[in-house]
C-alpha cells in the first residue's frame, strides 16, 4: 500500500491440486487472449466484478517468505534471468546444463540453461520453463512464452545408460 518493494520467494503450498484460471474462465464460456497479460487484463478490466469469484475456484495456495537474494529454485540457488529453467525432474535431473534453442515474441532464443528449478505443471521429457526475471518487462516476455524448440542436455558419461 505505501508503494514499498519486498522480495518474496516460494515457501511452499496447501498441497491442493492446482486449478487453473484460464480454464474456469474457458468453462464459464469466455475467451480473452490467453497471455498472462491477456488474463489479467480481462480480469483486473474488463471483468473485476467477477474477478475474485473466478481466482477463488482454484483451492491451491501458495506462501512466500521475504527473501533479500533473490528468487530460489528447487535446486536451492537463486534462479538467473534468462538463464535458470524449470524442468521435470524425473525425466531431467536439476543442476543439469541445457542448450535451449526456440524463439520468443518472434526472436531466436539460444541460450545455455542451468536446470534450476520445477514446477507443477512441468510435466514431460519436452518441457521448461525459462526464468525470465521480476517486473513488468519480464512478464511481457513471459506470458507470450508458449513455444516448441528443441534442446540438448549436457552429462556426464557414467550418468547415461547405453543400451545395444
Amino acid at each position: 500500500e505505501n508503494g514499498q518493494q519486498v522480495q518474496v520467494g516460494y515457501a511452499g503450498n496447501n498441497g491442493h491440486e492446482f486449478q487453473s484460471v484460464t480454464t474456469e474462465i474457458k468453462k464459464r464460456g469466455y475467451s480473452p487472449s490467453f497471455t498472462a497479460q491477456g488474463v489479467l487484463g480481462w480480469l483486473k478490466q474488463q471483468n473485476p466484478q467477477i474477478a475474485r469469484e473466478i481466482m477463488q475456484t482454484n483451492p491451491r495456495y501458495i506462501f512466500y517468505q521475504e527473501n533479500s537474494e533473490g528468487p530460489f529454485g528447487a535446486l536451492g540457488v537463486v534462479l538467473t534471468p534468462q538463464r535458470s529453467l524449470a524442468v521435470d525432474e524425473s525425466y531431467i535431473p536439476l543442476g543439469a546444463p541445457i542448450f535451449l534453442s526456440t524463439t520468443a515474441q518472434g526472436h531466436p532464443f539460444q541460450k545455455l540453461m542451468m536446470t534450476q528449478d520445477i514446477g507443477s505443471k512441468i510435466k514431460g521429457t519436452v518441457r521448461g520453463d525459462v526464468y525470465w526475471g521480476t517486473g513488468q518487462k519480464a512478464l511481457d516476455w513471459a506470458g507470450k512464452m508458449k513455444n516448441d524448440g528443441v534442446y540438448y542436455i549436457f552429462l556426464p558419461k557414467s550418468s547415461v545408460l547405453i543400451h545395444d
